[in-house]
């Protein structure tokens, strides 16, 4: 748990300060309220198989990042990046974000990837 905090972000020259920020514990969420990086529709992969990312962009580098699967790549504008990743554990739940400061819609990118066996 946290106390209320805020960032300044200097973007093109101005400064922004983002409204306070305020965490909840768990218990104090409403029914479908995202708790961290929790997003509305996971990615949902299975066990003991090779998956493969592929990462682009149409713009500015973004980078796709699961720290505690220790991925990250990057999304270049015309190249195309790819990592293979094979997971061992069923029911498991990781969390990242886009880890380069892309813009103003930056904070909006969170990741999930939601681990389920085939046999499910």
């Amino acid at each position: 748990m946290a106390g209320p905090g805020f960032w300044l972000i200097q973007y093109q020259g101005r400064m922004f300060r983002q409204s306070e920020l305020t965490l909840k514990p768990i218990d104090d969420l409403n029914i479908g309220d995202f708790r961290l990086f929790d997003v509305d529709n996971r990615c949902v992969l299975p066990v003991g198989v090779n998956v493969g990312f592929y990462c682009t962009s149409s713009d500015v580098i973004h980078s796709f990042a699961v720290p505690k699967c220790f991925i990250k790549m990057d999304a270049l504008n015309g190249l195309l990046t790819k990592v293979t990743f094979n997971f061992s554990c069923c029911g498991l739940l990781f969390y990242g974000q886009c880890s380069e400061i892309c813009g103003a819609n930056h904070s909006f990118i969170p990741i999930a990837l939601e681990l389920t066996s085939l046999e499910c």
